[in-house]
This record gives structure tokens, C-alpha cells and sequence, in this order.
């Protein structure tokens, strides 16, 4: 197996969402590892991938075969029968994705969860996120509209990497550098300028 790396330079806040709110405090919490530090799951770093790999496929700078044999068949061979057959004939990628967490080298992903384990930096760590409120006006009246006041919790900009482990290290880099290009936002609210970041591939971080 093989190993490549993605570098994720967040330019801005961005939001990793977990679906899950804190009550009276914020209404969308930031996802989080066990010690406390941001970080963006291996599903969502895939999803983010593949949709950009598709994008690519779109634009003439890859092959359906290409994106399916790196990220595997998403609901079964053609011609296989309802989704929830097709998902015995789906085909396996030869990419698999680990999470990316803060930091631009294995060794500061280490230095950073050693870091966040030390309760002492708990104040260090509240630095890395905001909260963010928003509500919706009433056109008519100028007024907020009552109960539409919204927080989510935002993630300061930083650098994450993630590891790929793979079988066809020659396809790998094909797909990986003809979509890395296509990925301009990552987490929820990308489309509202949360976000952006600048995607890369190395080999040796």
C-alpha cells in the first residue's frame, strides 16, 4: 500500500458540522476529536473528493472509469436491481480516506493532540473557535422575525491534513491532482463564504 497526503489550508472560518446543537448555547456545534481539536471526517473528506473528481470527469480531465475504480461504485454495477440489492454488487475504491486533522505533518497532528490532552491549554483550545449568530428580517417590517435567531460554531483557519492509503499509487495521483482544483469549500454554509480553503496533494509531508 501506498500512502499520499492532502493538505487542507482553511483562508477563513469554516464549519464541521456534527449535527448536533448545545442547548442555549450554539445551535450547531463544530465537530471535534476526543481531545478537543477540529477536525474533518474521513467520509466527508471522500465526499468532498469524489464530488470534485466527478466535477473533473465533467470537464474531460478524467474518465468514468478512472473515478469509479478510485472511489468505488456508488449504488452497484449497471444493471444491478433496486438500491438496496445493488448495494451487495457495489464495487470497492482503491482509495481509503483518514479524517483530516489540524496539522501539517504527521508529527504536528501528534504535537497537536498531545497538546489539546493537556487540560491546562483548555483556554488555548476555546481560542480556535467563534460563535457566528444570524437571523432572518422581515421585509416588510425591517424587524427580526421572532424565534429565527441562529448560532453555529465556526473553526478559525487553520492547516489539516489527511492521509490516503491506496493499491494504484499511479491512479491515485491522476485522480487526486486533477481534482484537488475542484475543492474550494469544505464543511456546511460553503455556499454562505464559509469555508474556503486551498487543497493540496504531497507525498511526504
Amino acid at each position: 500500500m501506498s500512502t499520499l497526503f492532502l493538505h487542507f489550508q482553511m483562508l477563513g472560518f469554516w464549519h464541521p458540522g456534527t449535527g448536533r446543537g448545545a442547548g442555549p448555547g450554539a445551535d450547531a456545534l463544530a465537530n471535534r476529536t476526543a481531545s478537543g481539536l477540529p477536525y474533518l471526517p474521513g467520509k466527508t473528506v471522500k465526499g468532498l473528493l469524489r464530488d470534485a473528481a466527478m466535477t473533473a470527469q465533467a470537464l474531460g480531465g478524467l474518465t468514468d472509469p478512472d473515478v469509479c475504480k478510485a472511489f468505488g461504485s456508488a449504488y452497484g454495477a449497471a444493471g444491478a436491481g433496486a438500491r438496496d440489492e445493488a448495494r451487495f454488487a457495489s464495487v470497492p475504491g482503491a482509495l481509503r480516506f483518514g479524517s483530516a486533522h489540524v496539522g501539517a505533518t504527521r508529527q504536528e497532528v501528534v504535537a497537536w493532540e498531545t497538546w489539546a490532552n493537556d487540560a491546562g491549554n483548555a483556554p488555548g483550545r476555546a481560542q480556535m473557535f467563534r460563535s457566528f449568530a444570524s437571523t432572518r428580517i422581515d421585509s416588510e417590517t425591517g424587524v427580526a422575525e421572532h424565534g429565527s435567531l441562529r448560532t453555529i460554531e465556526v473553526v478559525v483557519p487553520l492547516t489539516l491534513i489527511a492521509e490516503i492509503a491506496t493499491s494504484d499509487a499511479e491512479l491515485a495521483r491522476r485522480v487526486l491532482a486533477a481534482s484537488v482544483s475542484h475543492v474550494f469549500a469544505v464543511g456546511a454554509h460553503r455556499t454562505r463564504g464559509l469555508g474556503r480553503c486551498v487543497v493540496t496533494v504531497v507525498e511526504v509531508p
